[in-house]
């Protein structure tokens, strides 16, 4: 049965609201093994601070900048592999060779689920082809790309996100036949939007 856009956007924030409580405790962890254990070793408080989209187009990186005044900006933007307040858990993305910056997790369960930034490699084809097309003014090229989101998910098998698409999310959800069968039945099977919700519902399985 054919839903309405109304519908998923609706059922879609729900899910994510519902989502959001956080089972990492509050601190960084250093590396991915400590994000598995959830035995974060960087005590130290953190702030964060929504990028605005004119730093993002300007700048590339993901959605989430972080500070604290006990740990250097380098190694926040680097080397520490994930961060959690303790409501809500962010990746580093640079981690993941997604550009820099932190995106938030939306959903954890089976899989960490999150919006971000497109690779550095797709970021460099996709303005090559871009400005192969005609574009004359580069920097409208490379804004657009920088704020382009990516669906992805980090699972206990390999230390690196993966983005998500129509392939890889039925090959998922093989475990789930009910689900399956009503993603088969999914007007846009690559809208990331639906890609999100039939995650949402694995990972609350």
């Amino acid at each position: 049965m054919k839903r309405t856009l109304f519908t998923i956007t609706f059922l879609i924030v729900l899910k994510v609201i519902i989502a959001q409580s956080c089972s990492y405790p509050k601190g960084g962890y250093a590396n991915y093994s400590e994000l598995l254990d959830k035995t974060p070793s960087i005590s130290f408080d953190f702030s964060i601070k929504k990028r605005t989209t004119s730093n993002i187009t300007m700048s590339g990186g993901a959605d989430y900048k972080i500070t604290s005044q006990g740990v250097s900006k380098n190694v926040i933007k680097k080397e520490i592999f994930a961060i959690s307040t303790g409501d809500t858990l962010f990746l580093n993305c640079y981690q993941h060779y997604l550009q820099t910056w932190y995106a938030k997790v939306i959903s954890e369960g089976e899989f960490l689920v999150f919006f971000g930034p497109v690779s550095n490699g797709k970021a460099a084809r996709l303005s090559s082809e871009r400005n192969s097309m005609g574009a004359v003014n580069g920097a409208i090229v490379g804004g657009t790309v920088a704020a382009l989101r990516d669906l992805y998910i980090l699972d206990t098998s390999f230390r690196l996100a993966k983005p998500m698409n129509r392939g890889r999310l039925r090959n998922l959800l093989e475990d789930y036949p009910e689900l399956l069968r009503q993603y088969n039945m999914e007007p846009d099977k690559n809208d990331k939007d639906v890609m999100l919700d039939y995650l949402i519902q694995i990972n609350e399985q």
